[in-house]
């Protein structure tokens, strides 16, 4: 906890703790408003009643001062909230950063531009510094051939890599003049996976986007197997077949959905979330079903014979999704009662409007399938 009055750091007790706003020192320094001079907070005061009013996309508690540094975004975190969510990006340099949800933008130490916030503060420990072997200058001529004489058009991704596992990626890219990049955008070719001793990885949210986008998700037995031989090698046998929860053909069946251009996933498929849900978690899933060709219902679906009175064209089936996240401490220790309603109340929504009636779980399992799983 750091203590300021007027923006000038004291001890706790200075003047009787009247007028001395205290703060977490990472919440402070990543206010979007505040800067330093010296050991003097500018404009401290008034983010501090800024943020009173804006709640966290994470926890819904107020405070949240840390925006996405997209600027269409409307969503606002406490640090330490954020820093809990392993898809968000961060720039040290300037002290911004990317939530989730727009990971693929920009940051500004990405780009030629020079962000504001640069004026934080000159003295911070902790910035990250190019190692030497990536300076410009250091570099050496790899041993690399690629078959048509010409680079392919190669990008990777790496997802839930070990510190091991990311430095032979390095080498990799280094040896081959192939570009890697921390977010699955368009231009990515080739996701790399950690896997366990049976060959079964993760379920990341870069492990589910791939599958929907048709990507190669392959193991680092690939990325060695071509350095190795010093040329490319075929992907398909390296292809990563399970993940930890059981599902098989993910990828491949997600790659040739793609080749084949057939309809999405959720093509013709509404959903309609029930209850509660974190309101990051229930993002994501959002994000991920609209991504699988699905429709987000923002309000409570209507009797079917109603829908077809105010829209004659509506083909699409409805989907009741109700959570099986575990309720929050304290709230409730029956966790079987709880899902019990929870099912209940979707059961009656999907009654009425005549639709079905799925959990979070079903969304993930079918994206992590390519495949509509069984509804239990």
């Amino acid at each position: 906890m750091m203590h300021y009055f007027n923006g000038k750091p004291v001890a706790a007790d200075y003047n009787g703790g009247v007028g001395v706003i205290h703060s977490h020192k990472n919440c402070t320094e990543w206010a979007p408003d505040v800067y330093f001079e010296d050991d003097m907070a500018i404009n401290l005061a008034a983010e501090v009643t800024r943020s009173r009013r804006i709640k966290c996309s994470c926890c819904g508690i107020k405070g949240a001062a840390l925006g996405c540094f997209e600027k269409s975004c409307r969503k606002s975190f406490h640090f330490t909230c954020a820093k809990l969510i392993p898809e968000c990006r961060w720039d040290s340099e300037n002290f911004v950063m990317l939530c989730p949800l727009h990971s693929s933008s920009k940051l500004p130490t990405e780009t030629s531009e020079p962000h504001k916030q640069t004026r934080k503060r000159y003295n911070l420990k902790g910035v990250s510094q190019i190692s030497s072997a990536s300076k410009p200058g250091n570099d050496t001529s790899p041993m690399w051939t690629w078959p048509s004489g010409s680079p392919c058009k190669w990008v990777i991704c790496c997802s839930s890599l070990s510190d091991a596992e990311k430095d032979i990626v390095s080498e990799f890219t280094k040896m081959t003049g192939v570009p890697i990049t921390r977010t699955l955008g368009p231009t990515v070719t080739h996701v790399i996976a950690s896997t366990d001793k049976n060959g079964a990885c993760k379920r990341t949210l870069k492990f589910l986007m791939a599958i929907l986008d048709g990507r190669w998700v392959l193991s680092m037995d690939w990325i060695k197997a071509c350095m190795e031989a010093r040329e490319p090698v075929d992907e398909e046998k390296y292809e990563i077949t399970v993940d930890v929860h059981g599902i098989s053909r993910g990828p491949q069946l997600g790659r040739l959905r793609a080749i084949n251009k057939q309809p999405k996933l959720f093509n013709g498929i509404s959903f309609y979330f029930s209850g509660d849900y974190k309101p990051s978690y229930k993002g994501y899933l959002q994000d991920l079903a609209t991504k699988a060709g699905g429709t987000i219902l923002q309000r409570k679906p209507i009797s079917r014979d109603q829908e077809k009175l105010l829209d004659s064209s509506l083909t699409s089936t409805i989907f009741i999704i109700y959570s099986l996240e575990n309720p929050e401490k304290n709230r409730c220790n029956d966790h079987a009662l709880v899902f019990n309603r929870r099912r209940a109340e979707a059961q009656t929504l999907a009654d009425a409007s005549g639709g079905k009636v799925a959990t979070n779980a079903w969304i993930i399992d079918s994206i992590a399938a390519c495949k509509l799983q069984p509804l239990n």
